[in-house]
């Protein structure tokens, strides 16, 4: 879903970046950002940022969102 160079990849210590984080969140069906701020304990203007960042990335910004909520999905 994301450029070849532009990988998300985990940190040194092994914890989940919170472009990750915000990923994984993504997929569980979460969209509102209010919610992920106070869930992660980010400010709201760090997760759009995040949010921004990550959709950036992708290949195919049109259907990113969609794209992430298949992931894992076998068809």
């Amino acid at each position: 879903m994301l450029e070849p160079d532009k990988a998300i990849s985990l940190s040194e210590d092994g914890h989940l970046p919170p472009e990750l984080r915000i990923i994984a969140l993504m997929r569980l069906g979460l969209d509102d950002s209010a919610q992920m701020a106070r869930f992660l304990g980010l400010s709201l203007n760090t997760v759009y940022t995040y949010r921004n960042r990550i959709k950036s990335r992708a290949r195919n910004r049109d259907t990113f969102d969609s794209d992430i909520m298949n992931i894992g999905i076998l068809s």
